[in-house]
């Protein structure tokens, strides 16, 4: 209604009061000019003019934010003073290029090998130690922007490169935006050639209903990669390619199917054998299904657990109200302590411990650990030492971690 209105009142206008535009000011008309033509730009150009006014004082105005704008002020110019129809092919041309100039960078944001970044997975001292001696038998890839014909041949250069040297190749495709058919294409070459050259590629980041993992699926005709070569993250791959590798220096088939005596695990590493006896006399024996809880977040610290069979993975559960993935934050391999945190510190449990294979664990209660305290001191002692080592490793392994991130930086 306000439209109609309106309409007819300046219809009126112009059939009677045209005569009487010279009575209005020249500088009230050419106000009207300047509101309307503030009120034709868009909410975007407002807030980017004013974020790059306050960061150009700073010298710290954002490149991206600069370059649009750039492009917005380019077609605005020529759109007033030429032509609409020019200003609309030269701001096309101009987006075309630059498009393409962001998505043709170097396609490998940094490569890492296993001696240096390590899974989340917790292992005992002599597996670790091989780790660190054998890591570079390890690479990661971690590849960044789309995946395209401009860059994936960029990628399987490095790859193939990597291949004479590392026997897993971990890619990473997290920081990936984009896998096109091409791309997907030179992917599955560099699978080929991987897998000729007798060595083991994992693809990370790339989850069974994402979009990407789709394109390669489809584009795999000939079925050159397997389900068990791709995995949701990075520290799932990483795992996997040092369980692998951990299995082959050890002539092993499953990294899990040992069961561990206590003098085996941290718990009773550097402990005599009337020790031995001791501490296994305050222990409990439990066994868990593959994904059966052994506690909940929120439950109270009142036990500290290490496994003789199968891993236990820590997870922090995600608010259903959020629309949140769970995530796992580590995992435990056989003969690793676990849960120490809450009894030592006598809070509840900040997480969820779940069991990720058919699980043996020794559990050790807070009344046997006080009872281990007052009766046995030297006992608790040498059980502290051990505690207090896993916690250095744990830093170690997370400032290793933090130097490649700021090596790439």
């Amino acid at each position: 209604m306000s439209r109609v209105v309106f309409g007819l009142a300046l219809l009126l206008a112009m059939a009677y009061g045209l005569q009487y535009m010279s009575l209005v000011p020249m500088a009230a008309i050419a106000g009207v000019f300047c509101a309307v033509a503030y009120s034709l730009i868009d909410d975007w150009t407002r807030s980017a003019t004013k974020v790059l006014w306050l960061q150009s004082w700073k010298w710290r105005a954002p490149a991206a934010l600069m370059e649009s704008y750039l492009v917005m002020l380019l077609v605005a110019g020529v759109t007033i003073f030429v032509s609409l129809a020019l200003a609309i092919a030269i701001g096309t041309l101009v987006a075309m290029i630059l498009f393409i100039r962001s998505n043709s960078k170097k396609p490998i944001r940094q490569v890492a090998h296993g001696d240096r970044r390590r899974s989340r997975k917790v292992r005992p001292a002599a597996q670790g130690d091989r780790l660190h001696a054998e890591g570079k038998r390890i690479a990661i890839v971690e590849l960044d922007g789309a995946l395209f014909f401009g860059t994936a041949e960029q990628a399987n250069e490095e790859i193939e490169h990597l291949a004479h040297s590392a026997e897993y190749i971990v890619i990473d495709f997290t920081r990936v935006t984009d896998v096109d058919a091409s791309g997907a294409r030179v992917l599955l070459h560099t699978a080929s050639a991987v897998r000729s050259a007798g060595k083991h590629l994992l693809l990370a980041g790339l989850s069974q209903r994402d979009s990407r993992t789709r394109i390669i699926r489809d584009m795999d005709v000939h079925e050159r990669l397997a389900d068990a070569q791709f995995f949701p993250d990075l520290d799932r791959a990483l795992e996997s390619a040092e369980d692998q590798l951990l299995a082959s220096l050890t002539h092993a088939t499953s990294a899990g199917d040992e069961t561990l005596r206590l003098e085996q695990t941290l718990m009773g590493a550097g402990l005599s054998a009337e020790e031995i006896a001791v501490l296994a006399s305050m222990l409990q024996q439990r066994e868990f299904r593959k994904g059966e809880v052994v506690f909940h977040r929120g439950d109270p610290g009142d036990a500290m657990y290490v496994s003789l069979r199968g891993s236990i993975g820590i997870w922090l559960r995600a608010d259903p109200a959020s629309g949140g993935e769970d995530r796992r934050m580590v995992s435990y391999a056989p003969g690793v302590v676990f849960g120490e945190m809450g009894l030592l510190q006598n809070q509840s449990r900040s997480a969820d411990a779940i069991a990720e294979d058919e699980t043996v664990v020794l559990r050790l209660s807070r009344e046997n650990y006080e009872r281990l305290v007052v009766e046995h001191p030297v006992l608790h002692g040498k059980l502290l030492l051990s505690l207090g080592l896993l916690l250095a490793s744990r830093v170690r392994a997370l400032t290793d971690e933090l130097q490649v991130e700021q090596t790439v930086r």
